[in-house]
């Protein structure tokens, strides 16, 4: 194996986790296939008409931008569901969104609290409404701990993780192949404009909570906003539009296995049965592209139960997280996820879920704590 070429692909593929990579690209082409723009340029976003008024809107790759947004304009105003990654990504997009309205930005909201989905709220004056479920607040807020120092930020997205990957990049031979050199460049590059707009960042919760539901009636438009219950973490909001059938999920449903290593897994199929009940044709994913229908929705729950079951049965055996990771066998859903780069979670989701048993609130989304040496 050739270490060199190994070590530029495996930080390629870390590197995709945090940098704006279409969301065609996430799920082998289509939508946006084809060469990234330069680091930097514009514009930041593809936008797809889904229905009337109704945007899904992913990234060109120029920039680092998070998750998918989605923005809907209504008679009168606009709303925008999670507005960027960082600051620089929203002013992006608010941006952008000038090229298919000039009505003003009156509302947003973020699918839940994680970083690549809520990191744009400061941008947004007071004149702007920032909707969230109560607990979103708390997070961004910073009333249940740092969330810049919490699993999902830490582990992919804090300035001192991307300048070590930037650090190991420059530290590399340069490649003679012509295209893992442009790769290597285009890394160094994506990172040293990603890094001081990380260092940006002031989380910002929102300045409107709901318990369980809220509906905004904008003109002829009906929002509902949904909060049902914990999954991916404890904060997820759902839009709903009711007369167009569309549903926009976040990271709560994907086209792909959601991320898994600070949730409640065996809390989310409830809030998939409870989504499952609402009236919709199209779901619009926080991450990867738009699909039609519920199947998905039931082979994710399928999934969710078998991984939750294996893990107690294991668990209640008396055996160690370290153990367990290696006894899973959820190779029956393959087929339900070819994109999965594994289809079994790895330590960091066990040790999450053994901690989940031993105390169903834990403090915080801190990092799981580690294996015993």
């Amino acid at each position: 194996m050739n270490v060199d070429r190994y070590a530029c692909v495996l930080t390629l593929a870390l590197l995709a986790l945090v940098f704006g990579v279409p969301a065609a690209a996430q799920n082998g082409g289509g939508r946006g296939a084809g060469p990234q723009p330069p680091v930097g340029s514009k514009p930041t976003r593809h936008f797809e008409k889904v229905a009337d008024g109704v945007y899904f809107v992913t990234s060109t790759g120029s920039i680092t931008t998070g998750a998918n947004a989605v923005v809907i304009v209504n008679d009168q105003d606009v709303f925008i569901l999670d507005p960027g990654g960082s600051p620089a990504s929203a002013r992006g997009l608010v941006e952008e969104i000038k090229a298919i309205t000039d009505k003003p930005i009156r509302f947003i909201a973020n699918s839940h609290y994680h970083f690549d989905h809520s990191h744009g709220n400061q941008i947004f004056g007071p004149e702007v409404m920032s909707i969230a479920p109560d607990r979103n607040y708390d997070r961004l807020s910073g009333h249940l701990g740092n969330v810049l120092q919490q699993q999902a930020y830490a582990t992919q997205a804090a300035p001192a993780l991307l300048q070590q990957r930037l650090d190991t990049l420059k530290a590399q031979p340069r490649p003679t192949d012509p295209q893992e050199l442009a790769t290597q460049q285009r890394q160094i590059a994506a990172l040293e404009l990603r890094i001081p707009q990380e260092k940006e960042v002031q989380p910002t919760p929102a300045n409107t909570t709901f318990s369980t539901r809220m509906t905004l009636h904008r003109g002829s438009r009906e929002i509902q906003l949904l909060y049902l219950g914990r999954g991916h973490t404890d904060t997820d909001l759902f839009v709903y539009l009711p007369k167009e059938r569309i549903v926009c999920t976040g990271d709560m449903l994907e086209p792909n296995l959601s991320y898994l290593k600070d949730a409640w897994i065996g809390e989310w199929p409830a809030a998939l049965d409870k989504l499952a009940a609402l009236d919709f044709d199209t779901v619009l994913p926080g991450h990867g592209a738009p699909f039609k229908g519920k199947e998905r929705l039931s082979a994710f729950r399928s999934y969710l139960v078998d991984l939750q079951k294996q893990v107690d049965g294991f668990r209640k055996q008396g055996l160690t997280p370290e153990e367990t990771v290696k006894r899973i066998d959820l190779s029956s859903h393959a087929a339900d996820d070819p994109q999965a780069r594994a289809i079994n979670p790895g330590i960091l989701t066990i040790l999450r879920m053994y901690d989940v048993a031993a105390n169903p609130d834990p403090p915080a989304h801190l990092l799981p704590r580690r294996r015993r040496e």
